[in-house]
């Protein structure tokens, strides 16, 4: 794909089934995404916005590097009746900030928007 987008003639674009109007310009990002890539990769879990969460030691035997909060679940996390629902969950979220190591915060600004992310290492 890389090579059909470097050969595009300006104003021309490509489509597929894989990408949607790609210009010639395309290559250049698609070259230092691909040479500035690293090969790390991750396996993703979803807690169901914070419904199917187990222990914080579950997360630690199980070998979890990181735990992804969405700070927008907060008004959830903190009601009364969500707690008494999502037992185990508000256990875990009780817990959560003082078993994990915060390592990093992304916050709405200029460039991003969006919730309030945090990014928390499991030790």
């Amino acid at each position: 794909m890389l090579n059909i987008t470097k050969n595009l003639k300006e104003g021309q674009t490509y489509d597929s089934s894989q990408v949607k109007i790609v210009d010639s310009y395309s290559s250049i990002y698609f070259e230092l995404l691909l040479k500035n890539t690293p090969e790390i990769t991750y396996d993703i879990t979803s807690t169901e916005l914070g419904r199917n969460v187990e222990s914080v030691e579950y997360y630690r035997e199980n070998n979890y590097q990181y735990f992804i909060h969405n700070k927008a679940l907060d008004y959830r996390i903190n009601d009364p009746l969500w707690r008494k629902k999502f037992t185990k969950s508000a256990i875990f979220y009780d817990s959560m900030t003082s078993e994990y190591e915060l390592i990093k915060i992304f916050k709405p600004s200029a460039t991003r928007s969006g919730e309030i992310i945090e990014i928390y290492k499991i030790n």
